[in-house]
């Protein structure tokens, strides 16, 4: 299929995708419960959480907000409004720019058909706002691809600033805009005007988003604690746990984390029995479902049980150690 090749007719798709998108919610809100484990960190602003999210919940009652539930269902349908939002400009964006109705359609189905993904929006997370800030920022990119607008650089690099300070893993976002806008200007050469605005459209934003995320973070709290020793350290209890089959390397808990090693044994024993049973039976998704239950897992004894983990040394010398069964993973 061709693509559009009037405004109003890109417009009206991207119209028509944000209502059918508003529709299928209907189907999405008993998928999940609106108030996970995870969302009290965020709602009551843990010093291991970034900023924006926090700030954005703060919005409809900070801290208070998850003993009314009028407020959390505001904060579902701003949630779903804003991806109705992103959904369409996104497409609009996409089919300004030419791609293939059939590319369009593609893409619309695959996001109302992702009955996992699209049930976060009813749910106090960064999940939501992390795809709607993916697909502005998307939208953003398509344009200035399109039509070379610098505010729309500028744009794309604030959403994906936006979606960092939201989730520290959408680091790649920004990095990969500032690559992009730097080899077109590798290749293009253009006038030392143009490198300006350049840098411009990807320095400020990075300053104004790091700038707030950085004032709100520390107007809450004195020092920035991180949670990457507990993800590390999930990551790594899962890599003794199935390296080899042979269990629990010992040699690892020499210096004060004896405590941990019956806690990573004990899930490590439940992990293989389960993962036997799946990967024998070939069913891929579910090791990989598995797989993500036992690190939650492994997070929420470490925090219910108020123990310490080991430094970040600890868990890169245990995923160090072996390379096969962390590529495996």
């Amino acid at each position: 299929m061709t693509p559009f090749t009037k405004p109003r007719h890109c417009l009206g798709f991207g119209v028509v995708a944000a209502v059918l998108v508003a529709i299928a919610q209907i189907f999405y809100a008993t998928a999940k419960r609106q108030l996970e484990w995870d969302s009290f960190s965020y709602v009551q602003f843990h010093a291991h959480r970034s900023a924006i999210y926090p700030a954005f919940l703060d919005l409809f009652g900070g801290d208070t907000l998850y003993n009314f539930q009028h407020k959390i269902d505001q904060i579902a349908t701003t949630q779903i409004a804003l991806y109705m939002l992103a959904t369409g400009f996104m497409l609009t964006a996409l089919a300004r720019v030419g791609l293939p109705v059939s590319a369009l359609l593609v893409f619309l189905l695959a996001m109302l058909v992702n009955f996992y993904a699209q049930s976060y929006h009813h749910v106090l997370m960064t999940e939501s706002l992390g795809l709607t800030l993916t697909q502005f920022m998307i939208g953003c990119l398509a344009m200035w691809c399109g039509w070379r607008r610098f505010y729309w650089l500028g744009l794309a690099m604030f959403f994906a600033m936006l979606g960092f300070g939201l989730r520290p893993n959408f680091l790649p976002f920004p990095f990969g805009i500032a690559l992009i806008a730097g080899l077109w200007l590798v290749v293009t050469r253009p006038a030392i005007k143009q490198w300006a605005k350049t840098a411009a459209a990807i320095v400020v934003p990075l300053v104004l988003v790091v700038g707030f995320e950085n004032a709100y973070y520390f107007a809450h709290h004195e020092t920035r604690t991180s949670i990457l020793p507990v993800h590390l350290f999930g990551k790594a209890s899962l890599v003794l746990a199935i390296q080899e089959r042979r269990g629990v390397d010992s040699r690892f808990y020499d210096g004060g984390f004896d405590e941990l090693q019956p806690l990573v044994q004990n899930l490590g024993r439940e992990f293989r029995t389960a993962t036997d049973y799946y990967w024998a039976g070939g069913e891929y998704c579910m090791w990989a479902q598995t797989h993500a239950r036992y690190e939650n897992a492994v997070y929420n004894q470490i925090w219910w049980r108020r123990m310490s983990v080991p430094d970040t040394e600890w868990g890169w010398r245990v995923v160090s150690a072996y390379p096969a069964t962390l590529a495996r993973l």
